[in-house]
Protein backbone atom coordinates (compact mmCIF):
# COMPACT_ATOMS: atom_id res chain seq x y z
CA UNK A 1 0.00 0.00 0.00
CA UNK A 2 1.45 2.92 -1.01
CA UNK A 3 0.39 5.72 1.66
CA UNK A 4 -1.56 9.26 0.74
CA UNK A 5 0.63 12.11 -0.51
CA UNK A 6 0.76 15.45 1.98
CA UNK A 7 -1.58 17.39 1.33
CA UNK A 8 -2.61 21.44 1.85
CA UNK A 9 -5.14 20.69 4.83
CA UNK A 10 -8.39 20.01 5.81
CA UNK A 11 -11.35 18.85 4.04
CA UNK A 12 -14.40 20.14 6.35
CA UNK A 13 -12.58 22.99 8.60
CA UNK A 14 -15.60 24.27 10.24
CA UNK A 15 -16.35 21.04 11.31
CA UNK A 16 -13.31 19.72 12.34
CA UNK A 17 -12.94 23.37 14.58
CA UNK A 18 -16.11 22.90 15.85
CA UNK A 19 -14.92 19.54 17.59
CA UNK A 20 -11.70 20.52 18.37
CA UNK A 21 -13.95 22.90 20.70
CA UNK A 22 -16.38 20.42 22.22
CA UNK A 23 -13.29 17.52 22.19
CA UNK A 24 -10.97 20.63 25.02
CA UNK A 25 -14.70 21.18 26.97
CA UNK A 26 -15.09 17.24 26.96
CA UNK A 27 -11.34 17.20 28.37
CA UNK A 28 -12.19 19.89 31.09
CA UNK A 29 -15.37 18.38 32.14
CA UNK A 30 -13.14 15.05 33.04
CA UNK A 31 -10.43 16.34 34.37
CA UNK A 32 -12.57 18.30 36.89
CA UNK A 33 -14.31 15.05 37.51
CA UNK A 34 -11.08 13.40 38.09
CA UNK A 35 -10.12 16.47 40.41
CA UNK A 36 -13.37 15.49 42.27
CA UNK A 37 -12.18 11.52 42.92
CA UNK A 38 -8.66 12.79 43.31
CA UNK A 39 -8.44 10.56 47.01
CA UNK A 40 -8.34 7.03 44.93
CA UNK A 41 -4.91 5.99 43.50
CA UNK A 42 -4.37 6.53 39.69
CA UNK A 43 -4.64 2.89 38.51
CA UNK A 44 -7.92 2.64 39.75
CA UNK A 45 -9.40 5.74 37.91
CA UNK A 46 -7.46 4.49 34.77
CA UNK A 47 -8.83 0.91 35.18
CA UNK A 48 -12.05 1.82 35.90
CA UNK A 49 -12.11 4.13 33.22
CA UNK A 50 -10.85 2.14 31.20
CA UNK A 51 -13.30 -0.77 31.41
CA UNK A 52 -16.53 1.12 31.52
CA UNK A 53 -15.44 3.01 28.36
CA UNK A 54 -14.84 -0.13 26.26
CA UNK A 55 -18.37 -1.26 26.42
CA UNK A 56 -19.96 1.39 24.71
CA UNK A 57 -17.22 1.63 22.03
CA UNK A 58 -17.00 -1.92 21.23
CA UNK A 59 -21.04 -1.69 21.07
CA UNK A 60 -21.18 0.92 18.31
CA UNK A 61 -18.17 -0.72 16.01
CA UNK A 62 -20.32 -2.38 13.83
CA UNK A 63 -22.36 0.57 13.37
CA UNK A 64 -18.77 2.69 12.59
CA UNK A 65 -17.22 -0.14 10.58
CA UNK A 66 -20.21 0.31 7.75
CA UNK A 67 -19.01 3.96 7.46
CA UNK A 68 -15.63 3.38 7.39
CA UNK A 69 -15.14 -0.37 5.74
CA UNK A 70 -11.25 0.29 5.14
CA UNK A 71 -9.26 -2.85 4.88
CA UNK A 72 -7.49 -3.65 7.84
CA UNK A 73 -3.74 -4.00 6.57
CA UNK A 74 -0.96 -4.77 8.27
CA UNK A 75 0.70 -1.70 7.68
CA UNK A 76 -2.26 1.26 8.86
CA UNK A 77 -2.90 -0.92 11.49
CA UNK A 78 0.61 -1.02 13.01
CA UNK A 79 0.05 2.76 13.09
CA UNK A 80 -3.54 2.17 14.54
CA UNK A 81 -1.84 0.45 17.41
CA UNK A 82 1.57 3.05 17.28
CA UNK A 83 -0.98 5.69 17.87
CA UNK A 84 -2.53 3.81 21.27
CA UNK A 85 0.61 3.47 22.36
CA UNK A 86 1.37 7.17 22.22
CA UNK A 87 -2.18 7.54 23.90
CA UNK A 88 -1.10 4.90 26.70
CA UNK A 89 2.56 6.82 27.34
CA UNK A 90 0.92 9.80 27.23
CA UNK A 91 -1.37 8.64 30.38
CA UNK A 92 1.23 7.63 32.02
CA UNK A 93 3.60 10.09 31.93
CA UNK A 94 0.65 12.60 32.93
CA UNK A 95 0.38 10.72 36.49
CA UNK A 96 3.76 10.95 36.64
CA UNK A 97 3.78 14.27 35.87
CA UNK A 98 0.74 15.36 38.57
CA UNK A 99 2.99 13.24 41.30
CA UNK A 100 5.81 15.26 40.62
CA UNK A 101 4.54 18.71 39.94
CA UNK A 102 1.87 20.83 40.20
CA UNK A 103 -0.96 20.79 38.23
CA UNK A 104 -0.59 24.72 36.67
CA UNK A 105 2.67 23.85 35.40
CA UNK A 106 1.44 20.72 33.94
CA UNK A 107 -1.36 22.71 32.27
CA UNK A 108 1.40 25.28 31.27
CA UNK A 109 3.53 22.84 29.43
CA UNK A 110 0.27 20.83 28.21
CA UNK A 111 -0.27 24.59 26.17
CA UNK A 112 2.45 23.91 23.92
CA UNK A 113 0.59 20.88 22.25
CA UNK A 114 -0.98 23.91 19.85
CA UNK A 115 2.35 24.52 18.54
CA UNK A 116 3.83 21.17 18.43
CA UNK A 117 0.70 19.91 16.38
CA UNK A 118 1.09 22.73 14.15
CA UNK A 119 4.94 22.39 13.37
CA UNK A 120 3.93 18.14 12.84
CA UNK A 121 1.11 19.51 10.29
CA UNK A 122 3.41 22.29 8.45
CA UNK A 123 6.62 20.00 8.03
CA UNK A 124 5.01 15.85 7.96
CA UNK A 125 2.14 16.76 6.08
CA UNK A 126 2.79 20.12 4.49
CA UNK A 127 -0.45 21.61 5.53
CA UNK A 128 -0.76 25.64 4.97
CA UNK A 129 0.52 27.57 7.60
CA UNK A 130 0.89 31.71 6.37
CA UNK A 131 2.29 34.49 9.01
CA UNK A 132 -1.61 35.08 10.62
CA UNK A 133 -1.62 31.36 11.59
CA UNK A 134 1.37 31.32 13.33
CA UNK A 135 0.98 34.36 14.55
CA UNK A 136 -2.25 33.31 16.13
CA UNK A 137 -0.89 30.14 17.55
CA UNK A 138 1.86 32.29 19.11
CA UNK A 139 -0.87 34.76 20.67
CA UNK A 140 -3.13 31.94 22.05
CA UNK A 141 0.01 30.86 23.70
CA UNK A 142 0.71 34.17 25.69
CA UNK A 143 -2.88 34.35 26.61
CA UNK A 144 -2.82 30.89 27.76
CA UNK A 145 -0.26 30.85 30.11
CA UNK A 146 -1.47 34.93 31.15
CA UNK A 147 -5.05 32.71 32.20
CA UNK A 148 -2.79 29.79 34.22
CA UNK A 149 -0.09 31.92 35.44
CA UNK A 150 2.39 29.00 36.20
CA UNK A 151 4.57 28.86 38.77
CA UNK A 152 8.05 27.03 40.18
CA UNK A 153 7.85 24.36 42.45
CA UNK A 154 8.45 21.51 39.59
CA UNK A 155 11.00 18.47 40.26
CA UNK A 156 13.65 17.61 37.57
CA UNK A 157 11.13 14.78 37.39
CA UNK A 158 7.79 16.52 36.56
CA UNK A 159 9.31 18.69 34.24
CA UNK A 160 10.64 15.92 31.76
CA UNK A 161 7.21 13.78 32.78
CA UNK A 162 5.11 16.95 31.62
CA UNK A 163 7.53 17.32 28.61
CA UNK A 164 6.96 13.89 27.77
CA UNK A 165 3.16 13.58 28.08
CA UNK A 166 2.95 16.53 25.45
CA UNK A 167 5.31 14.76 22.80
CA UNK A 168 3.40 11.62 23.11
CA UNK A 169 0.04 13.53 22.36
CA UNK A 170 1.40 15.36 19.63
CA UNK A 171 2.85 12.35 18.37
CA UNK A 172 -0.48 10.33 19.16
CA UNK A 173 -2.08 13.47 16.38
CA UNK A 174 0.48 13.07 14.33
CA UNK A 175 -0.11 9.30 13.65
CA UNK A 176 -3.81 10.54 13.45
CA UNK A 177 -2.78 12.53 10.58
CA UNK A 178 -1.48 9.86 8.90
CA UNK A 179 -4.36 7.53 9.08
CA UNK A 180 -6.53 9.82 7.46
CA UNK A 181 -9.81 8.74 7.07
CA UNK A 182 -8.86 4.97 7.15
CA UNK A 183 -10.69 4.51 10.68
CA UNK A 184 -13.06 5.88 12.33
CA UNK A 185 -12.55 7.69 15.71
CA UNK A 186 -14.76 5.02 17.40
CA UNK A 187 -12.31 2.18 16.90
CA UNK A 188 -9.32 4.50 17.26
CA UNK A 189 -10.42 5.52 20.52
CA UNK A 190 -11.06 2.17 21.57
CA UNK A 191 -7.66 1.18 21.02
CA UNK A 192 -6.64 3.68 22.21
CA UNK A 193 -8.37 2.97 25.70
CA UNK A 194 -7.18 -0.90 25.63
CA UNK A 195 -3.49 -0.04 25.40
CA UNK A 196 -4.51 2.93 28.65
CA UNK A 197 -6.41 -0.30 30.16
CA UNK A 198 -2.91 -2.43 30.27
CA UNK A 199 -0.91 0.67 31.64
CA UNK A 200 -3.66 0.78 34.50
CA UNK A 201 -3.63 -2.69 35.09
CA UNK A 202 0.56 -2.61 35.34
CA UNK A 203 0.59 0.10 37.96
CA UNK A 204 -2.30 -1.53 39.74
CA UNK A 205 0.25 -3.81 41.61
CA UNK A 206 0.65 -1.37 43.92
CA UNK A 207 -2.98 -1.67 45.48
CA UNK A 208 -4.75 0.37 47.40
CA UNK A 209 -7.75 0.40 45.68
CA UNK A 210 -11.06 1.30 48.24
CA UNK A 211 -14.26 1.15 46.88
CA UNK A 212 -16.54 4.07 45.27
CA UNK A 213 -19.52 6.26 47.60
CA UNK A 214 -22.07 7.03 45.36
CA UNK A 215 -20.94 10.68 44.47
CA UNK A 216 -17.72 9.18 43.44
CA UNK A 217 -19.39 6.41 41.27
CA UNK A 218 -21.24 9.22 39.27
CA UNK A 219 -18.35 11.57 39.50
CA UNK A 220 -16.87 8.49 37.40
CA UNK A 221 -19.45 8.39 35.40
CA UNK A 222 -19.74 11.93 34.13
CA UNK A 223 -15.40 11.60 33.48
CA UNK A 224 -15.93 8.35 31.56
CA UNK A 225 -18.72 10.38 29.01
CA UNK A 226 -15.90 13.35 28.94
CA UNK A 227 -13.22 10.65 28.09
CA UNK A 228 -14.91 9.19 25.14
CA UNK A 229 -16.20 12.62 24.10
CA UNK A 230 -13.01 14.38 24.29
CA UNK A 231 -11.37 11.67 22.46
CA UNK A 232 -13.68 10.59 19.95
CA UNK A 233 -14.29 14.69 18.75
CA UNK A 234 -10.26 15.39 18.81
CA UNK A 235 -10.04 12.24 16.97
CA UNK A 236 -12.39 13.42 14.21
CA UNK A 237 -11.14 17.11 14.66
CA UNK A 238 -7.68 16.10 13.14
CA UNK A 239 -9.37 14.27 10.24
CA UNK A 240 -11.53 16.58 9.40
CA UNK A 241 -9.46 19.35 10.06
CA UNK A 242 -5.91 18.61 10.01
CA UNK A 243 -3.24 19.37 12.69
CA UNK A 244 -3.27 23.49 12.06
CA UNK A 245 -6.88 24.12 12.21
CA UNK A 246 -7.48 21.75 15.34
CA UNK A 247 -4.26 22.64 16.96
CA UNK A 248 -4.87 26.07 17.97
CA UNK A 249 -8.61 25.39 19.16
CA UNK A 250 -7.11 23.24 21.83
CA UNK A 251 -6.63 26.23 23.54
CA UNK A 252 -10.41 26.50 23.67
CA UNK A 253 -9.48 24.77 27.48
CA UNK A 254 -8.30 27.42 28.60
CA UNK A 255 -11.46 29.54 29.02
CA UNK A 256 -14.01 26.05 29.31
CA UNK A 257 -11.56 25.45 32.15
CA UNK A 258 -11.82 29.25 34.14
CA UNK A 259 -15.94 28.34 33.39
CA UNK A 260 -15.76 25.18 35.60
CA UNK A 261 -13.81 26.84 38.14
CA UNK A 262 -15.87 29.76 38.83
CA UNK A 263 -19.26 27.36 38.56
CA UNK A 264 -17.83 24.40 40.58
CA UNK A 265 -15.50 25.46 42.49
CA UNK A 266 -16.41 29.11 43.32
CA UNK A 267 -12.68 30.18 41.92
CA UNK A 268 -13.15 33.87 40.33
CA UNK A 269 -10.70 35.00 37.35
CA UNK A 270 -8.54 38.13 38.14
CA UNK A 271 -8.48 40.55 35.35
CA UNK A 272 -5.18 39.02 34.04
CA UNK A 273 -7.09 35.40 33.37
CA UNK A 274 -9.60 37.60 31.50
CA UNK A 275 -7.37 38.90 29.20
CA UNK A 276 -5.55 36.09 28.65
CA UNK A 277 -9.18 34.45 28.02
CA UNK A 278 -9.82 37.03 25.18
CA UNK A 279 -7.03 36.73 23.37
CA UNK A 280 -7.22 32.77 23.31
CA UNK A 281 -10.93 33.50 21.71
CA UNK A 282 -8.84 36.10 19.51
CA UNK A 283 -6.11 33.95 18.28
CA UNK A 284 -8.87 31.56 17.21
CA UNK A 285 -10.72 33.46 15.47
CA UNK A 286 -7.33 34.93 13.86
CA UNK A 287 -6.75 31.41 12.19
CA UNK A 288 -10.23 30.20 11.64
CA UNK A 289 -11.46 33.12 9.52
CA UNK A 290 -8.54 32.83 6.96
CA UNK A 291 -8.29 28.95 6.32
CA UNK A 292 -9.36 28.07 3.18
CA UNK A 293 -8.33 24.28 2.52
CA UNK A 294 -8.02 21.42 -0.53
CA UNK A 295 -9.90 18.50 0.52
CA UNK A 296 -8.02 15.35 2.06
CA UNK A 297 -6.94 12.87 -0.51
CA UNK A 298 -10.02 9.99 -1.34
CA UNK A 299 -9.04 6.97 0.40
CA UNK A 300 -8.67 4.94 -3.06
CA UNK A 301 -5.53 7.26 -2.94
CA UNK A 302 -3.44 5.47 -0.34
CA UNK A 303 -4.57 1.94 -1.89
CA UNK A 304 -2.73 0.74 -4.78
Amino acid sequence: MRAAAPDAGPSRPVLGATQAVAANVAGVIMNTMFKLIVILPASEVIVLRSLCALAPLLLFQRWERARFPAPRDRASLSLVWARAACEAGATLWLIIALGSASVTFVISVGLTLPLLVTLIGVFAFGERAGARVWLGVAAGFGGALLVVQPGGGATPLGIASACAAAICYAARDGVTRRLGGRYGPLFLTATANAATLVVGLALAVQGGWRALDLHQTGYMAVAIAGFLASNIFMTAAVQNAGLVLSGVFRYSAVPAALAVDYLVFAVVPDGQALAGTAIVIASGLMVSLRRRERPLPSLAAGRD
